[in-house]
């Protein structure tokens, strides 16, 4: 599968899983040597609602690399509970249950076909299984308008 598909398959996936498609952190899509998800099958992804066009609020934005873009920040990302447990966070913050809830939508649907999350972005998610793990792409990515 190329990259082009693996794309078209992560958004048919976000559309079918609850009426919304990725879209892509523009730090993320910038190709460079320094930038692992431009070489790699990783992508940096939101969830946006197709009815309102706009994003869903998943308690945070992209890129803040604090305790509160953690997966696990007041729930538990493996049950899908939410605890409200804000105990991590230095400054008193949280997130609601909604916000919670828009998080394991997303990472729900990431596992279910074969990324796996990482630990302390609630966005970043990796290809398993590489089809080209030798193979560096140089095409572009860019924006719609």
């Amino acid at each position: 599968m190329n990259r082009k598909f693996l794309w078209i398959s992560i958004i048919a996936l976000l559309v079918v899983c609850g009426a919304a498609v990725l879209t892509c952190c523009n730090s993320s899509c910038n190709s460079s040597d320094d930038n692992p998800v431009a070489v790699s099958p990783t992508v940096d992804l939101t969830l946006f609602d197709m009815a309102t066009e706009k994003e869903l609020d998943m308690g945070g934005t992209f890129d803040w690399f604090g305790p509160e873009s953690h997966p696990d920040f007041c729930g538990n990302p493996e049950t899908g509970e939410y605890t409200g447990d804000n105990s991590k966070s230095p400054k008193g913050r949280s997130i609601t249950e909604q916000q919670f809830k828009n998080r394991m939508i997303l990472r729900r649907a990431m596992l279910a076909h074969g990324f796996k999350p990482l630990d302390s972005e609630w966005w970043h998610f990796t290809l398993r299984d590489e089809p080209f793990p030798d193979t560096y792409f140089t095409f572009p990515v860019r924006q719609l308008k």
